[in-house]
């Protein structure tokens, strides 16, 4: 895997005023894998703009959509629901009049080939970051991994770095995240914490975490993808930073290591630390059951050890002893469907969208 490793002939970037041509700096990984210190990070050097999970290729616009081109009136209510969830958060309400002008000035701007989901996204971001006076913008919605090689292709100065952990690690913190009385998102609705809540299952996790990294083995190789592990983020952040600002060809800036621990979600009943520590790594042994290391290990093994990550019981990833967690995941898939039907219609019309364009597409190759 690339570490943030190459010559500066590798990567050109193309300055212009295209929408597309914006400077972008995609954080992905799965959640509960410490991306938000790495966007806060990021956020904390002069010449970046950090921003919220905006989920703009997932929730307001489909992948499939990111080259059509819209209305204008369509793609007005994008960039105002874009600047919205940036100013309020992802359930900050109703777009209000001011929001809807900014949007209007923003596709009023853009070039016919511009008008896109893809386009109205990247004049967006660009403009929020020039007028806070920074050249990247910085984004971490973490599926974005799925469409990882997407967007590299639609914008050619992004850069997309994916954060790997130790799935356990991952595990034991949506486990203690879903326990009765944490509260860390007060805003959240009550609809989507009882999601949160399901989607703690272990072999859901598992397979989350298997196929986020399937996806960024596949783009190893690619100039503008970066891999880091959570692990050396936490051990030695100064190292990590430098990695870093070297990959975007940003001078390292000593603020970027002084962050807040806390403060993304992680964050804990008002508790903060001002540095950055390699102590906090979560013990998963101490958090999680023998059976449910053993479900994940059985899951993850596939990639475990190629991202230097091993197996507790490498010999029995088939004990009898995980069944209970095998047995109850068709319930946790239909609870899950229950409580979030649109996110589940909406996966099932991509796979359908999908396979009515393979025929097509081999036409065009034939």
């Amino acid at each position: 895997m690339r570490r943030f490793k190459r010559s500066n002939s590798e990567w050109p970037i193309t300055w212009g005023s295209s929408a597309y041509a914006t400077p972008l700096i995609f954080v992905t990984a799965i959640p509960h894998t410490g991306a938000d210190l790495l966007v806060r990070m990021l956020g904390a050097h002069s010449a970046v703009k950090a921003f919220e999970e905006l989920h703009f290729f997932d929730d307001l616009c489909e992948p499939l959509d990111l080259r059509r081109k819209f209305n204008e009136r369509d793609l007005t209510e994008l960039a105002a629901s874009l600047v919205a969830r940036q100013n309020h958060g992802l359930w900050g309400g109703r777009l209000s009049s001011v929001e809807r002008s900014w949007g209007w000035r923003i596709v009023d701007r853009l070039a016919l080939e511009e008008r896109t989901p893809a386009g109205v996204f990247g004049a967006c971001l660009g403009r929020l970051a020039a007028d806070a006076g920074k050249v990247w913008a910085c984004e971490q919605t973490p599926q974005n991994i799925f469409l990882g090689r997407r967007l590299l292709e639609l914008f050619p100065n992004a850069v997309l770095v994916y954060v790997i952990r130790d799935p356990r690690s991952v595990l034991a913190e949506y486990k203690n995240a879903s326990k009765p009385g944490h509260a860390r998102m007060p805003k959240v609705p009550l609809m989507r914490r009882l999601q949160n809540r399901l989607n703690s299952h272990p072999i859901a996790i598992s397979k989350a975490w298997l196929q986020a990294s399937e996806q960024a083995a596949r783009l190893d190789g690619h100039s503008r993808f970066f891999l880091l592990r959570h692990e050396d983020l936490h051990t030695d952040a100064e190292r990590s930073a430098k990695s870093l600002c070297n990959a975007l060809r940003l001078p390292f800036e000593p603020e970027m290591i002084e962050v807040t621990r806390w403060g993304g979600t992680a964050r804990k009943d008002g508790v903060e630390q001002a540095t950055v520590d390699g102590s906090r790594e979560l013990h998963w042994r101490a958090h999680l059951t023998r059976d449910e290391v053993l479900v994940c290990e059985a899951i993850t093994q596939p990639m475990l050890q190629g991202f230097g990550y091993s197996a507790e019981f490498p010999e029995q990833s088939g004990a009898l002893s995980a069944l209970p967690q095998r047995l109850s995941y068709p319930l946790h898939l239909a609870a899950a469907a229950a409580v979030a039907p649109r996110r589940v219609w909406a996966l099932f019309r991509s796979i359908l969208r999908r396979q009515c364009r393979r025929p097509i597409a081999k036409k065009m190759r034939h």
